[in-house]
């Protein structure tokens, strides 16, 4: 079962024989490289070999919101969700929801089941969640300033050279990771990965913070 405020760290292969993936493969291999020599080698080095086991290979972060009854009180409040969303809703006026930044912009979507497949995902679950869980309005709240704002290929392509920035297109602009991240640390009113400036976290780094834990293990 999923919480509301589960990050969902998957990897979706890359078809490099089309010239215009190539950027794109450029950076993924970045990341994964900049994962291995930051977290796991290290870690190896230190004789700890559940590194191995808890090596995240990930290039894409959704966090999940969770069911939303869009009764008529939510239809006043969020007339555009509910306009989007009105083609999906259940019998009991309600719908399965999650955010993520990706390209070409950030948006709310309809969560599905292959999201959560063992084989595809893994689930990160703030520690804490089930003493102190949050309802899923706070997290569309904490997503709203960013639905509809352009990925942040400049940020991509700081995080895959190792800058900080740089090319980056400005505060209201992210990438997955680092979107997922500071909604995490604004809805658990917590900081999910410390020691990490929000806007330099990786997809990789879900797997390494003591204040995340693997959901079905």
């Amino acid at each position: 079962m999923l919480y509301p405020g589960d990050a969902t760290c998957s990897y979706k292969p890359i078809q490099w024989w089309k010239p215009w993936n190539w950027p794109e493969l450029f950076f993924d291999t970045c990341l994964i490289l900049k994962q291995w020599f930051k977290y796991v080698f290290p870690q190896l080095l230190r004789l700890k070999m559940e590194a191995l086991k808890n090596w995240v290979k990930c290039n894409h972060v959704r966090i999940h919101i969770g069911y939303v009854l869009m009764n008529k009180e939510f239809r006043v409040q969020y007339p555009e969700l509910y306009q989007k969303f009105k083609p999906f809703l259940d019998d009991f006026d309600g719908v399965n929801l999650g955010f993520h930044w990706t390209s070409p912009r950030a948006e709310f979507f309809v969560w599905q089941s292959w999201m959560t497949d063992p084989s595809y995902a893994r689930i990160y679950r703030y520690i804490n969640s089930e003493s102190h869980p949050v309802m899923p309005v706070k997290i569309i709240e904490a997503c709203l300033p960013y639905d509809g704002m352009l990925y942040d290929y400049g940020q991509l392509i700081d995080m895959g050279l190792g800058l900080y920035e740089v090319f980056d297109f400005g505060k209201e602009h992210k990438v997955c990771s680092v979107g997922v991240r500071i909604v995490m640390d604004k809805i658990f009113e917590d900081d999910m990965i410390p020691g990490m400036d929000p806007e330099k976290t990786l997809p990789c780094s879900y797997g390494y913070t003591p204040k995340l834990k693997q959901a079905f293990e």
